[in-house]
């Protein structure tokens, strides 16, 4: 399916909402790319049934800001929703550079935990990168 939008995916995602909160990672917020609205759904379902105080924000991958909210401040600002074939080494350079950003956010204390994707290829920083070892 497109993206976590069906019934399974949507579940996938709600339980995701009970593991974090079962590993006591404590966030204010949960930023995420949305498009099709099943990995929204299940998150927003796990808020509810396992009880996440905090707030979840869904970044829409394929609309201009207006076409979802006439008075968003983006106005007409455009996400990427395609990325041409890149080669090895520009993959690794643009997760690099991510990966970095994220580190200055971490030590920031702004950001726990980041999940950086591109073409196949993912890079994760903070609690995150113990669980994924251990799969």
């Amino acid at each position: 399916p497109y993206g976590g939008s069906n019934p399974t995916g949507a579940l996938g995602y709600a339980f995701a909402m009970e593991e974090v909160l079962a590993q006591g990672i404590e966030v204010d917020w949960m930023v995420f790319a949305t498009s099709s609205g099943g990995t929204q759904a299940g998150l927003v379902l796990g808020q509810r049934v396992f009880g996440y105080r905090g707030t979840l924000l869904g970044i829409s991958i394929d609309e201009p800001a207006s076409a979802l909210d006439p008075d968003s401040d983006l106005c007409e600002a455009m996400v990427t929703t395609a990325v041409p074939a890149l080669q090895p080494d520009e993959i690794d350079d643009a997760l690099l550079a991510g990966l970095a950003r994220a580190s200055e956010l971490a030590q920031q204390g702004l950001i726990v935990d980041a999940a950086l994707s591109l073409q196949g290829r993912t890079l994760v920083l903070g609690h995150c990168v113990k669980r994924l070892e251990e799969a």
